[in-house]
């Protein structure tokens, strides 16, 4: 257990059997310089931290097999700039309790920062995608962005920002609460509940978003904005419209748009 103001230095270590975590950065400054070869078995996480204490990719060679979780466990509170490095071949981050960014706080994802998404992230302050970016969800996993928050995946056409499920699995997908501020471009959902994704206020400009194998409705909207090169396919339901006004362009595959009430038909193009 790292304390405030301490340093982890290991290397090489063999840590097992503990009813625990093995490796815990206790406070919001304790730090790790230089953590290499590891190998641990039979814990309960092999390392827990905030996210901000992993801005830096951890040494090659650990080997974490037969604990409880055998992934960096992070999650509670952040409140400053944190960056989650990408990580070497075989280590990535679990979401050990529910992640929130608070109001001044940013969490920002490397390229290839190797997340599971199997619990909830929610968003009063910022969380930043890059293009390229491919996260595994799970069963729990969520993103709700709240109003005054921001959500920004910067995707592009050749390297979207991709979020889904593994085949067969499920997660609970993204909703942005009346208020939110969505900055998103070339954003793919895959394999989310129902629905996929939910604009509960106004949206702005939202490029290229795509939703794959929704397990009901694949965009429910609350509020106005443009929608533009939008792609649902492989969905069990559609696009359920519910408030605002605004403009969608795109391709929806064998399902169809709702509005409730119907005459909110005469607002949208």
């Amino acid at each position: 257990f790292v304390e405030s103001g301490g340093t982890l230095v290991l290397l090489g270590a063999r840590i097992s059997d503990l009813p625990g975590d093995a490796l815990v950065l206790g406070a919001a400054d304790a730090r790790w310089f230089r953590l290499q070869a590891a190998r641990i078995s039979r814990c309960r996480w092999p390392l827990v931290g905030g996210a901000h204490h992993f801005a830096q990719p951890l040494g090659q060679g650990h080997v974490w097999r037969d604990n409880a979780r055998d992934e960096i466990g992070v999650g509670g509170e952040i409140a400053v700039e944190a960056f989650l490095a990408n990580q070497p071949e075989g280590v990535r981050y679990a979401l050990r309790e529910d992640l929130l960014i608070v109001r001044g706080g940013r969490l920002a994802l490397g390229m290839a920062a190797p997340l599971l998404l199997d619990g909830e992230i929610r968003v009063e302050g910022d969380l930043e995608m890059p293009a390229g970016l491919s996260l595994e969800a799970a069963e729990g996993g969520l993103i709700t962005v709240l109003g005054g928050g921001t959500f920004r995946a910067a995707g592009a056409p050749q390297a979207p920002v991709r979020i889904g499920a593994a085949e067969g699995a499920r997660w609970s997908g993204v909703v942005a609460e009346a208020g939110a501020t969505l900055e998103l471009a070339s954003l793919i959902v895959a394999r989310a509940g129902d629905p996929a994704v939910r604009f509960d206020g106004a949206f702005g400009e939202v490029i290229e978003l795509g939703v794959e194998e929704a397990l009901g409705v694949a965009l429910a909207l609350g509020g106005g904005g443009t929608l533009t090169d939008l792609d649902i396919t492989g969905s069990a339901g559609g696009i359920d419209i519910s408030g605002g006004a605004g403009t969608i362009l795109g391709t929806l595959e064998g399902a169809p748009v709702n509005f409730e009430p119907t005459d909110l038909c005469a607002g949208w193009d």
